[in-house]
């Protein structure tokens, strides 16, 4: 199995389909199995004229990307300005299957996996690895994460969820000869591979940890028996003098994924968004679902604690990249720029990760990544997934 990335920034979307292409046609030895699109900064007719051009130069490979806020490979991060970035995946012994799915197709929780197992139209699912990339306002990511975990537990799901250049509005989804603008593109990619995730926050936890005593959705009414915006005002006041300056614009739920840690690491939150406060009731709402008996811990956005992750996972990240055949990285837009900037500052992992010819990838609205396990959707983070034989 062998990865190559190409990136192109030429304004006009034909010539830089072809850029791509021509960088293929000196590298790879015979046609790829299965190709990732990511642009960004081109118009709807734009995408459809890359696209295009791709499948004219290759039929018969699988196809599979999204629109995107910046893109990242061919050893270049482009952001503000039009780019694209394509990845060849040479696999002759793995089976690829793909899919394309929208919300009202989704079967329920609360029933047996059967009807999620038939959602997939593929043979010889299970113990395979999917590969996804949603449109998160028309698609509840999580929900269809949750759907796979319950009928697809030996099958970790990677990818993210896809945004749009600034000024240009719609999310769109590439899957072979067709442009989605709602629910989920996929593959399923079968083959003498395991992969290997780190999901880097960037946050420090503050304060203490609460427990969720209601809920609606996305919307916490109550933290520890008090109205959820006392719990947090409560911390507030806590804080020293310039982390209250922090929270006054990147103060975060972090929800905990393993209920039964005491002190959980950084890794061990999903991080999500405050998207609104009622003061009259004093209710939180959140850009994903909680529940009642879940453990929170508010997080400040923190470049220094990313910078002391990377730096305590370098030697881990070198390894898969020197022994990996390709990786995905999705770069939430919601880190600012400053912030990927300082871990490329220095010779680091992500240096080498931002330049490896097989390395591609996004900036979007979140992540899709799977820890011990479990699959889950992950949001204001950078994920790193990589592909390693077996």
């Amino acid at each position: 199995m062998k990865w190559h990335s190409t990136s192109s920034n030429r304004f006009t979307p034909v010539t830089a389909a072809q850029d791509c292409l021509r960088d293929f046609d000196r590298r790879l030895q015979r046609n790829p199995e299965a190709l990732f699109l990511f642009i960004s900064g081109h118009s709807l007719f734009g995408q459809q004229a890359i696209q295009a051009e791709i499948r004219r130069h290759y039929p018969d490979s699988r196809l599979i990307g999204c629109s995107a806020g910046g893109v990242i490979g061919g050893g270049q991060v482009i952001l503000d300005q039009p780019g694209i970035v394509l990845s060849a995946l040479q696999c002759p012994e793995a089976k690829l299957c793909s899919l394309q799915l929208i919300q009202e197709q989704l079967p329920g929780l609360d029933g047996s996996p059967k009807p999620w197992k038939q959602l997939i139209p593929c043979e010889d699912r299970d113990r395979g690895t999917f590969l996804l990339f949603t449109n998160p306002f028309t698609l509840r990511t999580e929900e269809l994460l949750r759907g796979l975990n319950y009928a697809y537990p030996a099958n970790p799901c990677f990818g993210g969820m896809a945004s749009a250049a600034a000024g240009l509005g719609q999310i769109n989804l590439f899957l072979d000869d067709e442009i989605h603008s709602e629910g989920a593109v996929g593959l399923l990619l079968k083959g003498d591979l395991h992969v290997e995730s780190l999901v880097c926050q960037g946050f420090r936890a503050v304060g203490n940890i609460g427990t969720i005593s209601k809920c609606r959705g996305a919307s916490i009414q109550e933290i520890d028996g008090m109205p959820a915006l006392d719990f947090l005002s409560d911390l507030y006041y806590s804080l020293t003098e310039e982390d209250r300056k922090r929270s006054d614009f990147s103060v975060m739920a972090g929800l905990m994924i393993n209920e039964l840690e005491e002190s959980p690491s950084e890794a061990g939150y999903l991080i999500r968004n405050i998207i609104d406060i009622d003061p009259g009731t004093g209710a939180l709402a959140l850009t994903g679902k909680s529940y009642a008996g879940q453990r929170i811990r508010f997080q400040l956005r923190d470049n220094a604690q990313l910078n002391q992750r990377i730096d305590h996972e370098k030697n881990k990240i070198e390894s898969w990249l020197d022994n990996s055949s390709g990786g995905l990285w999705v770069h939430s837009l919601g880190f600012s720029k400053n912030t990927l900037a300082s871990p490329l500052a220095e010779p680091s992992a992500w240096e080498k990760l931002a330049t490896g010819s097989s390395i591609a990838g996004f900036f979007g609205c979140g992540e899709i990544s799977t820890l011990n396990g479990i699959s889950y959707a992950h949001e204001l983070t950078s994920s790193l997934s990589c592909f390693l034989p077996s």
